[in-house]
């Protein structure tokens, strides 16, 4: 006997009945749980469905955003071949990423896309480069950018030379001219690793210029020492002057004569006069 016949004989044996009424009863119970049972299948099998008809809805819907997708991809692979893949020795590094990027922004590219595309265009010592990035960085165009700048001797000081040595070539006019500058004034910034407020940049222009200013021994070692403040960098001088028992130029007392005093200290004067710039002479 089933569990179900089993519980519906206790009960009917509660309630006294006997015989036929006994048969009856169980009888009925059996066929009231087979329609239960057979409503809880039907059910069951509604819910299959349902969620089989969901997903089969979902996987068409991801399908036609993938074919959106493609469709999306092929326009952009057709425009793509209308930048030029980089050339070493023939293409200038700087023009050639600036016209990628305003392509890929004119064209609407996510950004998240353009080293996938940046790296089908690169060849010779940039696809080299390229390679050589690690997986994270392979992702990240900032991070190409940067990689590819520095194997083409783009650097903190490549770029200052450019900007303090830039002269309009031949049919450029005054428009691209200062475009040019301010490419040429940003990257050096940025690969300066200088935070773009008024007191990070006084600091580097009077950095470089006090460098440039220096005698060419005194200029190396400071460049290597990559100090970040002008304070710095004049204590630096300063120690390096005094252990060579030198001055940070010749003194000009012989020429002078009587149209003004001769500077006794090169660097102290230097320092002074860097103190003053920050306000804390008086």
């Amino acid at each position: 006997m089933s569990e179900v016949a089993t519980r519906l004989a206790a009960e009917a044996d509660a309630m006294e009945l006997r015989g036929r009424e006994k048969k009856l009863y169980i009888k009925e119970g059996l066929e009231k749980e087979q329609e239960r049972e057979e409503k809880r299948r039907q059910q069951l099998q509604e819910l299959q469905e349902k969620r089989r008809q969901e997903e089969i809805a979902e996987k068409r819907r991801q399908e036609e955003i993938e074919k959106r997708r493609s469709r999306g991809n092929d326009q952009v692979q057709r425009q793509t071949p209308e930048i030029t893949v980089i050339v070493d020795c023939k293409d200038d590094l700087d023009s050639w990423l600036l016209r990628f990027e305003r392509f890929a922004e004119t064209s609407q590219w996510q950004k998240e896309s353009w080293p996938a595309y940046l790296s089908e265009l690169l060849t010779g010592r940039a696809l080299d480069c390229f390679c050589h990035l690690s997986t994270e960085d392979a992702k990240n165009y900032d991070a190409i950018k940067l990689a590819l700048q520095k194997r083409y001797n783009l650097t903190e000081d490549g770029y200052r030379s450019m900007f303090r040595q830039c002269k309009p070539e031949e049919g450029e006019n005054p428009g691209m001219f200062v475009v040019w500058l301010k490419i040429y004034l940003e990257r050096w910034v940025t690969l300066s690793e200088t935070e773009q407020t008024y007191d990070s940049l006084r600091d580097l222009f009077v950095r470089e210029q006090f460098m440039d200013a220096s005698p060419t021994d005194l200029s190396i070692h400071l460049r290597e020492k990559r100090l970040r403040s002008h304070d710095e960098l004049a204590r630096e001088a300063d120690a390096y002057l005094v252990a060579r028992n030198r001055q940070m130029c010749k003194s000009k007392s012989s020429t002078q004569g009587n149209n003004g005093p001769a500077k006794s200290n090169g660097a102290l004067i230097v320092i002074l006069e860097l103190r003053c710039v920050t306000g804390s002479c008086s």
